[in-house]
C-alpha cells in the first residue's frame, strides 16, 4: 500500500514537472518572440538612423553649396573682388586661362591675342614717346620752331627738325668730329665773312617762310642770288634776332664756345612759358593733374588685377607657364611700370610746348586719357560681353560653357590685398604726380639737376633746350627702371615672410601629429628628419621667382627703349641716329636679348607667372 502511495506521489510530481516544463517552453517561446520583435525594432531603428544620417549629409552639402553661392554673390557685389577688367588684354588672359578648364595646351588664338596685347601697349607707349619728342619738333621754316631754335635743313632720309641756336651762333655741335679748334675757327670766320658781310641778310627784319622754307626731299628753298648758296646764313640771322640768351663776348676758341653753350642754363621758350605762368593756371594744372592721376591709378590697378587673374587661373596642372602667358605678363608689366612714366613725361612735354592756358591743359589731358583707355574702348568694340555678367552668381559645380564666347570670363575672382597689392598703384601714382608737378612748375631747376646727373654718370653734355628732351627721356627710363627694382624687392621680402612661415609650419608639426609621433619611440627622430624641408631649397625657389619677376619687368623696359630708338630713326633718320646712338642701341639690344633668354629659361622653374 505504501508503494502505491509513493508511486502516486512520484507520478504527481512528474506531472507537475511536465506542466512546469510546458510553462517554461511557453515562456521561452514568448521570450524568443519578444527577441525577434526587438531585433526587428532595432533593424528599423538602424534603417531610420541611416536614413537620418543621409538626410543630414544631404542637408550639410546643400548648406555648403548655399554658403558658397552666397559667398560668390557677395564677391560679385564686393568692390575689392574682381573677375574681369574689360580690357583688350583681359580677352587674351581669358583665352590663356582656358587651359585650366580644358586638357588642351596653348592654342593659336592665345598666341595671336597675347602678341596683339603686347603690340597694342607698345603702340600706346610709342604714341606717348612721340609726344615727348615734340620738344624737338619737325619744321618747314624757322617760324615753326620755338624761341631760341632754328629749322635745320633735312635730307632725303631725314626730316627737318628744330635745333638750338647755339649750333650756329657759337658753331658748336654734339658731333665729336667737329669739336676741333681749327674747324671751329674756320666756321666762325665763315659766318663773319659770308653772313655778316651780306647786307641782304643783315637787313632782314625776320626770316619767315617767305624767305626760307623746307621743300620736297628736305631741301632748303630760298633766294640764292640774294642770300648766297648756303642756308646757314639765314639760320644765323634768324637766331641773332630770335635768341634771348647769348654770350656778351664772343669766344676765342672751341673750348670757350662749348663752355659758353653749356653755361646757358635757360631755354628761351621755357623761360617765356614760366614767366607768364599765373596762379590760376598753376591751380588748374594741379587740379587736372590730380584727375589724370586718378585715371592712371585705375589703369595701373587694372594691370595688377589682370596679372593676379593670370597668375591665379593660368596654372596648367603644375607645369611651367605657357609662352602666351609669358608674353601677356610682359605686356602687363609694360602697363604697370613703363606706360605710367611715359604718360607723365608726355604730360610735361605737352604742357611745356604749349601755353599753359586752361583750354590747352584740359585738351591735353583729354587726349592722354583717350590713349590711356584705348584698350578698354577696343575691347568693348570687339566683344559684346566684356563684363562679368556671363558668370555672375554661378556655383562651384555649375557647368561652364568655355567656348560660349571668347570674351566671357571663366576666372576665379581675385581680392585686393590678398591676391594683389591695393596700395602699390596708389604709391606709384603719387610719385608720378609729384614728379609731373615739380617738373612743370620748376622746369629749369629740374632740367639743370638732371643735366648735372647725366654729366656725372655718363659724361653727357647738351645745350639749353635739348636738355629738356634729354631730361624727359631720362626720367621716363630711369623711373621705370627704379619701379621695376622696387617691385622685385617687394616681391622678395613679402614672399620671404611667407617662405619662413611655411618652413616653420612644416618644421614644427601640429599638436595632434606630435602626440601621435610620441607613441612611436623608435621612429620619432626619423619622422622629424624626413618632415623637415631643406631651407636652401625654399630660398632658392624664392630667388628664382624673384629673378623671373625681374626679367619680365626688364624685358618690358628694354623692349620700350629699343622701340624708342627705332622710332627715332624714322623721325630723325636712320643714318643720323645710328651715328649718334650706335653704342647705346647695341647695348640695349644685347641686354634685351640677354633678359629674354633668362626670362624664358627661368619659366621652367616656375609653376605660374
Amino acid at each position: 500500500m505504501s508503494h502505491e502511495n509513493d508511486l502516486q506521489v512520484v507520478l504527481t510530481r512528474i506531472k507537475l514537472l511536465e506542466e512546469e516544463r510546458d510553462e517554461t517552453k511557453g515562456s521561452i517561446k514568448l521570450l524568443e518572440e519578444e527577441t525577434e520583435a526587438s531585433k526587428r525594432r532595432n533593424q528599423l531603428l538602424e534603417e531610420d538612423r541611416d536614413e537620418t544620417k543621409e538626410r543630414i549629409q544631404l542637408l550639410e552639402e546643400e548648406k555648403e553649396k548655399s554658403v558658397e553661392r552666397i559667398q560668390l554673390l557677395e564677391d560679385e557685389c564686393d568692390e575689392s573682388t574682381f573677375r574681369d577688367t574689360g580690357t583688350i588684354h583681359m580677352i587674351a588672359i581669358n583665352e590663356i586661362n582656358k587651359i585650366k578648364h580644358t586638357s588642351r595646351s596653348s592654342s593659336t588664338k592665345s598666341w595671336v591675342l597675347a602678341i596683339f596685347s603686347l603690340c597694342f601697349v607698345m603702340i600706346q607707349s610709342q604714341a606717348l614717346y612721340m609726344m615727348i619728342g615734340e620738344i624737338n619738333n619737325s619744321c618747314a621754316s624757322h617760324n615753326d620752331c620755338y624761341t631760341g631754335q632754328y629749322c635745320n635743313q633735312g635730307t632725303s632720309s631725314m626730316t627737318a627738325f628744330c635745333l638750338p641756336c647755339e649750333y650756329v651762333t657759337l658753331a658748336v655741335t654734339d658731333d665729336d668730329y667737329y669739336q676741333d679748334d681749327y674747324y671751329w675757327k674756320s666756321e666762325m670766320q665763315w659766318y663773319q665773312d659770308t653772313c655778316n658781310s651780306n647786307e641782304n641778310i643783315t637787313t632782314l627784319e625776320s626770316v619767315g617762310q617767305d624767305v626760307f622754307f623746307i621743300g620736297d626731299n628736305g631741301e632748303a628753298v630760298f633766294d640764292k642770288e640774294s642770300y648766297g648758296d648756303s642756308p646757314w646764313c639765314l639760320a644765323w640771322q634768324h637766331c641773332k634776332q630770335d635768341e634771348m640768351f647769348s654770350s656778351e663776348k664772343d669766344p676765342d676758341n672751341v673750348k670757350e664756345a662749348y663752355n659758353t653753350a653749356e653755361n646757358i642754363d635757360q631755354c628761351d621758350h621755357l623761360a617765356l612759358i614760366k614767366n607768364k605762368l599765373t596762379v590760376s593756371q598753376m591751380f588748374v594744372f594741379i587740379f587736372v593733374t590730380i584727375i589724370l592721376l586718378a585715371q592712371m591709378n585705375q589703369d595701373i590697378e587694372e594691370a595688377a588685377i589682370e596679372e593676379a587673374l593670370l597668375r591665379k587661373n593660368a596654372t596648367n596642372n603644375g607645369t611651367s607657364p605657357t609662352f602666351p602667358a609669358l608674353i601677356v605678363l610682359v605686356s602687363l608689366r609694360f602697363r604697370r611700370f613703363v606706360l605710367p612714366w611715359a604718360i607723365s613725361m608726355a604730360v610735361v612735354s605737352l604742357t611745356l610746348t604749349d601755353d599753359l592756358s586752361m583750354k590747352n591743359v584740359l585738351l591735353n589731358v583729354v587726349a592722354l586719357e583717350f590713349i590711356l583707355h584705348a584698350d578698354s574702348l577696343l575691347a568693348k568694340y570687339c566683344c559684346w560681353n566684356t563684363n562679368d555678367t556671363s558668370t555672375a552668381g554661378r556655383g562651384p559645380d555649375d557647368d561652364i560653357d568655355i567656348e560660349a564666347s571668347d570674351c566671357a570670363t571663366i576666372n576665379d575672382p581675385v581680392v585686393a590685398w590678398k591676391d594683389y597689392s591695393w596700395l602699390a598703384p596708389r604709391v606709384e601714382t603719387v610719385v608720378l604726380g609729384v614728379m609731373m608737378i615739380l617738373t612743370v612748375l620748376n622746369v629749369m631747376a629740374v632740367v639743370e639737376g638732371i643735366h648735372v646727373l647725366l654729366d656725372y654718370l655718363h659724361g653727357w653734355s647738351s645745350f639749353s633746350c635739348t636738355r629738356l628732351a634729354d631730361t624727359l627721356w631720362f626720367v621716363a627710363s630711369f623711373g621705370s627702371l627704379w619701379t621695376c627694382i622696387v617691385h622685385a624687392f617687394c616681391y622678395f621680402f613679402l614672399n620671404f615672410g611667407s617662405v619662413s612661415q611655411t618652413y616653420q609650419e612644416v618644421l614644427i608639426p601640429p599638436e595632434e601629429s606630435i602626440s601621435q609621433e610620441e607613441q612611436d619611440d623608435g621612429d620619432d627622430d626619423d619622422e622629424v628628419s624626413q618632415s623637415e624641408p631643406p631651407k636652401t631649397d625654399l630660398l632658392l625657389k624664392l630667388i628664382l621667382g624673384t629673378l623671373f619677376q625681374s626679367m619680365a619687368s626688364l624685358c618690358a623696359l628694354y623692349l620700350y627703349k629699343v622701340a624708342n630708338t627705332l622710332v627715332e630713326m624714322t623721325y630723325y633718320g636712320a643714318i643720323q641716329i645710328w651715328k649718334m646712338h650706335k653704342e647705346i642701341l647695341i647695348n640695349d639690344i644685347v641686354r634685351l636679348i640677354a633678359f629674354l633668354i633668362f626670362y624664358i629659361a627661368l619659366k621652367f622653374t616656375q609653376k605660374s607667372v
